[in-house]
This record gives C-alpha cells, sequence and structure tokens, in this order.
C-alpha cells in the first residue's frame, strides 16, 4: 500500500467512524426513533456486494414515506492542517446534520409529526461537547435554509483531528519505511 493511499483509509476510517458516532449519539435519545439517518458513507447490500448507498434516493424515498423527516450527517471538509504537527492535525473541521422535513408527510396523521427545526434544537443539545475519542463536538450554529419543496436546517459544529504518522512498510523488507 502507497503513503498516499495510506492516508487516504485512515481519513476515511476516523470520518466514518465519527459519521458513526455522531448518529449513535442522537440515536441513544428514545425521542429520535423512528427517523431515519444517512451518512455518505452508508453501505447498502447489492447480492453478495455491499456498494455505497444512492443517499439522494434514499432521501427521497424517506421524504415521500409516511415518516417525512430525515436526517444527513456530514463531514464536509477537513479544514486547514497545521504544519507543526507530526502527524496530520486539524482543529477546524466542520460538521454538517441537515435536518430535511416534508411538512405534508412528517405532519399528516400518520407522520412523525417532529418539525426539522425541533429536531435541529434536539441535535444541538446532544451533541455540543459530545465526546469520540479524541474528537470534542462544539455545536456553532443552527440555521434554516431556504427550499421549495422541504423545510430544511442546518447544525454546525466543529471539532478537531488528530491522526499520527503514518508507518509506511517498505514492500521488500516488510521494515517501516
Amino acid at each position: 500500500m502507497d503513503f498516499d493511499m495510506a492516508i487516504e483509509q485512515s481519513i476515511d476510517g476516523i470520518v466514518t467512524d465519527l459519521q458513526d458516532a455522531l448518529r449513535g449519539r442522537i440515536l441513544s435519545d428514545p425521542w429520535f426513533s423512528g427517523i431515519d439517518i444517512f451518512t455518505p458513507d452508508d453501505m447498502s447490500a447489492d447480492g453478495l456486494n455491499k456498494v455505497p448507498a444512492d443517499i439522494e434516493q434514499r432521501i427521497t424515498q424517506t421524504l415521500s414515506s409516511v415518516k417525512g423527516l430525515c436526517i444527513v450527517i456530514a463531514l464536509p471538509a477537513y479544514g486547514s492542517v497545521s504544519p507543526d504537527s507530526p502527524g496530520i492535525y486539524s482543529d477546524d473541521v466542520p460538521i454538517l446534520v441537515r435536518v430535511i422535513e416534508n411538512p405534508q408527510m412528517n405532519r399528516s396523521s400518520r407522520g412523525l409529526k417532529k418539525p426539522a427545526g425541533t429536531v435541529a434544537t434536539r441535535i444541538m443539545r446532544r451533541l455540543h461537547h459530545f465526546t469520540y475519542r479524541d474528537c470534542v463536538i462544539v455545536v456553532k450554529s443552527a440555521k434554516r435554509i431556504p427550499d421549495e419543496n422541504a423545510l430544511i436546517w442546518d447544525v454546525i459544529s466543529q471539532t478537531a483531528l488528530n491522526l499520527p504518522p503514518l508507518e509506511v512498510q517498505s514492500p521488500e523488507t516488510g521494515d517501516p519505511a
């Protein structure tokens, strides 16, 4: 495995783990039961293989279903990397948690009846100062995003990521390179 590929897998693994931890933190509150939470790294079974899920399709299906509400968790960027760190350290990694609601479905007699703004506020309270490994989540803001077809709220948080230096083994000897 080359150095660039090893770093990419390491970063991807940490991001996926953090997204899963955030989902777990939100779902640990029974109030969120029944709400689907998606991440860009979700996988769906396709026969014997696992393939990336079509997030857009899953969101559309959820919003048009009886639920009419879902949450999407993403780390849209890694922030700036400190040049003085022996590994990769970034103290300004943004986290986006987007709440998307189809009010006609969500607030119908069979819907979840949990308005997007209320869900966003509850997410802020669940995630602020949540700690996972060395990451402390700090909620920065929540804001309504204009959209003609849905009610959308974004909860913006921030954390730091610290990746230690990567030891790559020499292909010839198996020793650290």
